[in-house]
């Protein structure tokens, strides 16, 4: 039944131009272009999932105030009332309770664990109110959840510590490139650009500590900008003084200013665009770049090969493109490891097989080309394990953002190189591609149209072959995950018959933090991407689903059952089967645990309120009721 959230509105700015938004679950429930001094308003929805406690994630939007706070919040137990204040610019105030009085005994205010929405990934990331060093549970920082590949950033573990680095006016090139170092890792490169960085500019890093043992992080910098002249080693005291760290270039390069604070509410003026204005405008003019690629075969006068040709003009600002590449069943190590570079610059580096089971995404950003110019990067593949190592040219404009890499068995023992190339981030058989084989090509074989693939995109992951992660599709097991993910993404594949109505019950199961999560996902209606992530405080298993692999919009699926440590009343035999392609498939057998009969009855009244209802047929609540009661 539809529940009602109640509202009330202090000292919130607005314009036409930014607006306040709310949000709920994603989807916009409010919206107001007027300030809001002292208002109301309240919004229906309707719960979603079997789960008996009602959570919601509601993300405030302030524009004028710089504030986009996202939480959960627990209506059931807290509240359906809000008192939502702007206390002063970056700062909000909300307010829960269980009436509008918001009695002291009642009001709740916001909890220590906060969201965000990563802009370009669309996912939900914890953040905290205080630095994760002075929590009480402190013990290691967070793992890290790759997003964006950056140089070198790959191989970081449990001893490191995220940053974020605040770039502005910052001019480069190849010559002169500007370099961030950490002097107590031998000067190792945390980040490099060799384009200039104008306008404000976010980079995330982690930062290895010198004593992996340590609750504090000292961590000693070294940056490096040749055309201003600076070169030094600065020390930032990551713990107390926090790991948002701003390098902005005044004045048109006049002076340097270093800042480091716990949030990134640096003073606007460090961005203004009046310190790089003129070398903004110079670099476009001169440096732009195009590339011609398309050449007439009857035109004499035609370049014979691709050549890059100076435009002048052309003030178009500059927006990034993001690539996407696939890469996958890569055999590397260390004494041969797996190398790809882009334009010339190492992008990443493996010394761990990336096998066949598992899709290793990195992405990357440019510069957007000015409108008709075209967009090609040259990628580099270096397997050493195969004695390989050859160059492609991609059209990013022309052919798409989405790439892959990998080697696929060809006939007898031998194996052949596959790139490929879209518009869209599905590489199947129906998929526009581009590709390149080694020594020969091929084409996928079609796939039913009755069939559709489930994209399971693991992250954050913990395991061992003693205690292994794992996911089950309506019971039976589909995925066993034996090593530590890193700060690595995972892809998993799996096919389930077309129908109207596709629904699945999802089970994940990470016994090395002794985590279990499961949830029913209406796979036709919300999409078939699955993101399976493990939260940074290792609390939670999170389950998000949507219709894209950038996770664009979102569903935060509801839990069956609160979250809960999984306990050893679980035995379980397992035994590994290949089939002919080689994918692995784990099979379980397992003796239900316990469960007290106040459980049982709960969860038959639920299944039976769903009957009632309609949403499950007779066949589905039988099907279900068996389960429970372990028959």
């Amino acid at each position: 039944m539809p529940e009602t959230l109640y509202f009330f509105f202090e000292n919130i700015p607005a314009s036409d131009k930014e607006p306040f938004v709310v949000k709920i679950g994603g989807n916009v429930v409010f919206t107001a272009t007027t300030s809001q001094k002292n208002t109301s308003h309240t919004v229906q929805i309707t719960p979603s999932g079997l789960s008996a406690i009602h959570r919601e994630f509601i993300n405030f939007v302030i524009p004028q105030a710089d504030i986009d706070e996202l939480n959960q919040y627990d209506l059931t137990n807290r509240g359906y009332y809000f008192r939502v204040r702007v206390k002063k610019i970056g700062e909000l105030s909300v307010l829960q309770g269980l009436n509008k009085n918001f009695e002291e005994e009642n009001a709740i205010l916001d909890d220590q664990r906060k969201f965000y929405v990563d802009e370009k990934t669309g996912e939900y990331t914890y953040k905290y109110n205080k630095p994760v060093y002075l929590a009480d549970d402190y013990e290691k920082s967070p793992k890290a959840k790759i997003a964006k590949a950056i140089a070198n950033s790959a191989d970081f573990g449990t001893d490191s510590t995220r940053i974020w680095i605040h770039l502005s006016g910052i001019d480069a090139n190849e010559e002169e490139p500007f370099e961030i170092l950490d002097a107590d890792q031998e000067d190792k490169n945390l980040f490099k650009s060799t384009k200039p960085i104008f306008k404000r500019k976010e980079v995330m890093l982690y930062v290895r500590k010198a004593d992996p043992t340590a609750k504090s992080h000292v961590a000693n910098l070294h940056i490096k900008i040749p055309s201003v002249g600076v070169d030094s080693v600065v020390d930032f005291d990551l713990t107390t003084l926090g790991t948002h760290i701003l390098i902005a270039v005044l004045n048109e390069g006049s002076n340097v200013e270093i800042q480091q604070k716990t949030n990134k509410m640096f003073d606007e003026k460090f961005f203004n665009p009046v310190h790089y204005a003129n070398a903004e405008r110079e670099y476009k003019e001169k440096t732009r770049v195009k590339t011609t690629t398309k050449y007439n075969d009857d035109d004499d006068d035609s370049a014979p090969t691709p050549q890059q040709v100076a435009k002048q003009g052309d003030s178009e600002s500059l927006d990034e493109v993001t690539i996407t590449l696939y890469v996958n069943n890569i055999p590397a190590s260390k004494k041969e490891p797996f190398t790809i570079y882009m334009n010339g610059d190492e992008f990443f580096k493996s010394e761990e097989e990336i096998s066949l089971t598992r899709t290793t995404v990195l992405r990357a950003s440019f510069d957007k080309p000015p409108r008709g110019e075209e967009l090609i990067v040259e990628i580099r593949f270096k397997i050493d394990a195969r004695d390989v190592d050859t160059k492609q040219q991609f059209n990013i404009t022309k052919n798409g953002t989405f790439l892959f890499f990998g080697i696929e068995k060809a006939a007898g023992d031998s194996e052949r190189i596959q790139m490929k190339q879209q518009h869209n981030d599905t590489f199947g058989p129906q998929s526009s591609q581009q590709t390149a084989t080694k020594p020969s090509s091929g084409n996928a074989s079609s796939s039913s149209s009755d069939i559709i693939p489930v994209y399971f995109h693991l992250a954050n992951i913990n395991a061992s072959a003693e205690k292994p992660f794992e996911l089950f599709v309506n019971g039976q097991p589909i995925y066993k995950q034996t090593q530590d993910l890193g700060d690595k993404m995972a892809i998993v594949t799996g096919k389930l018959p077309k129908i109207d109505d596709l629904r699945i019950d999802l089970r994940a199961v990470a016994k090395a933090d002794g985590l279990e999560e499961e949830s029913e996902l209406n796979i036709t209606k919300y999409g078939n991407y699955l993101k399976i992530e493990v939260s940074s405080d290792r609390s939670v298993i999170d389950i998000t689903q949507a219709d894209n692999a950038d996770f664009d919009n979102a569903t935060i699926v509801d839990s069956k059952k609160m979250p809960s440590k999984s306990t050893s009343s679980t035995s379980s035999s397992t035994s590994t089967k290949t089939s002919p392609s080689e994918k692995k498939t784990t099979t379980t057998s397992q003796q239900p645990s316990s469960t007290s009969s106040g459980d049982y009855l709960d969860q038959l009244k639920k299944l039976g309120e769903l009957r009632d209802a309609g949403i499950l047929t007779e066949e589905e609540f039988q099907a279900k009721k068996k389960k429970i009661l372990g028959l």
